[in-house]
């Protein structure tokens, strides 16, 4: 979590002002003309048009290795609202006047917004950027709902059983996501890009669907719509030999 000095915003308007600005600046340090000096980074996670304000950080996905450090320098040689203070990236909402340096104008600031860097291949996200997807009127793109699922599938998979009060709080937002993309999914005509998410072999992507499956299994409707987002692969998924009782201690 960042400093409790600097000022978080809630606000998702804030949330969308910072990630515009990234998606075009990292559009720029990915160029394809650039490849071999600046490397391809996206943006993730999907927006959730039904959430105002319980969002805490913009997320950028950073795959081939990528120089973290190197990166925030590049972005705010770009952009002065871009600022690196105790080892956290920020998006200052206020733009900089000159009589500020930006590091005061970051602790004085009401609005400013979290950047968490990641790389590919951790906290469960897969190892390389397979397909992104344009999340419309605000312009970002971002990883694949297909493949951002299946991010989300491996979190709670491993951690669903917890009781640490902290963990719960993730669990429930993981399955919330969850929710919310199978339903978007569904809707589009989308299914789950198993194939795409490189890292994880499909019977495991499968094994952590079907964790999922057998927990909500009582939800009819809900499942008819998991089914329907991975058609060719629902039967292999409950072929698989059901998964080992878990215990409810924390982890």
């Amino acid at each position: 979590m960042p400093p409790r000095h600097i000022h978080i915003s809630q606000n998702k308007q804030d949330h969308l002002t910072a990630a515009k600005a990234l998606s075009a600046h990292l559009s720029l340090l990915g160029h394809p003309a650039n490849r071999d000096e600046c490397l391809v980074f996206h943006l993730s996670p999907y927006v959730r048009p039904d959430i105002s304000c319980a969002i805490h950080d913009i997320d950028v996905l950073i795959q081939g290795g990528g120089d973290i450090l190197n990166l925030r320098e590049r972005l705010m040689d770009l952009d002065p609202q871009f600022v690196d203070i105790g080892y956290k990236l920020y998006y200052i909402t206020q733009k900089p006047d000159g009589e500020m340096v930006r590091e005061e104008l970051l602790l004085n600031s009401p609005n400013n917004v979290h950047v968490e860097t990641l790389s590919a291949g951790s906290l469960g996200l897969p190892i390389a950027i397979a397909s992104t997807y344009s999340t419309g009127e605000a312009e970002i793109d971002i990883l694949h709902p297909g493949i951002l699922i299946l991010t989300k599938f491996k979190r709670w998979s491993i951690q669903h059983t917890s009781t640490r009060p902290k963990t719960m709080r993730k669990n429930a937002s993981d399955r919330s996501d969850i929710q919310f993309i199978i339903e978007w999914l569904a809707e589009n005509g989308e299914r789950i890009r198993f194939d795409e998410y490189e890292g994880k072999s499909k019977p495991e992507l499968l094994a952590m669907v079907r964790k999922y499956r057998d927990k909500y299994a009582d939800d009819d409707e809900h499942m008819a719509k998991l089914r329907s987002i991975m058609p060719d692969d629902w039967d292999a998924m409950l072929a698989l030999p059901e998964p080992d009782p878990e215990s409810a201690l924390p982890p």
